[in-house]
């Protein structure tokens, strides 16, 4: 059975892993990051609608409004989506898993002078705050979590990730954040014989630059096209 190696946070690594089983793989998960709440809570507004680009926005949040509930939320993706539905947020939709169409999207509805609360990460791309400001479009963004790295993997989980036949890579932070656990784990992952599956060019160009052999890059930016990569993930 191929072995393929989950490195996302939780709680999303567990539903990849499971994922993964039902496909006939053997999951390992070792994560690289950790996904911690700032506590904080989100603005009444009043605002005209929400952007998410992450699930793990939405995980702490608490005390959310009925105003706040019935407002547009415009994820990234269906999963992101489906967080915002639990979270309960009625209007939740996806933008298909690609980050570029989200921005397509938001300033598509939105108008100059509205105004749009972000959910995001403390770490993130500018993207959506300089997309949103190009288009006279107001974002209050609201960092709800931290995505904090790993510093090393225990000696009893890295050895289950050695002969992983395939490694997935969801975002370019945790993709440098791979490398370094590894690094300092003492596990080279760049040689022949682990191939790199990533969800864009982007989460890629790290992993080029560090010499890693065989990477491949999903046709579009989601988990079912990152999915079918994994048909050509078999050793050499």
């Amino acid at each position: 059975m191929r072995k393929v190696l989950v490195t996302r946070p939780e709680p999303g690594a567990s539903a990849t892993a499971e994922r993964l089983m039902r496909m006939g793989f053997k999951a390992v998960v070792a994560s690289v990051m950790r996904i911690e709440g700032t506590g904080g809570g989100i603005p009444d507004g009043p605002f005209d609608g929400i952007v998410v680009t992450s699930a793990n926005a939405l995980g702490g949040l608490t005390d959310i409004s009925e105003a706040m509930k019935s407002l547009p939320v415009l994820c990234v993706g269906e999963r992101t989506a489906d967080a915002a539905r639990r979270a309960g947020f009625h209007r939740a939709e996806s933008a298909g898993g690609d980050a570029r169409h989200l921005l397509t999207v938001l300033v598509g509805r939105f108008q100059s002078g509205m105004r749009v609360l972000y959910l995001a990460g403390s770490v993130r791309k500018p993207d959506v705050e300089d997309e949103l400001g190009r288009h006279g479009i107001h974002c209050e963004t609201v960092e709800t979590y931290h995505a904090i790295p790993e510093r090393e993997w225990p000696s009893v989980l890295l050895a289950g990730t050695r002969d992983c036949d395939a490694v997935l890579h969801y975002s370019r932070a945790a993709a440098e954040a791979f490398l370094a656990v590894a690094g300092r784990s003492g596990f080279d992952p760049t040689g022949n014989s682990m191939h790199h599956l990533c969800l864009s060019e982007d989460v890629a160009e790290p992993l080029r630059q560090a010499g890693a052999f065989l990477i491949k890059v999903a046709q579009t930016p989601n988990e079912d096209a990152l999915f079918l990569l994994l048909n050509d993930a078999q050793r050499p």
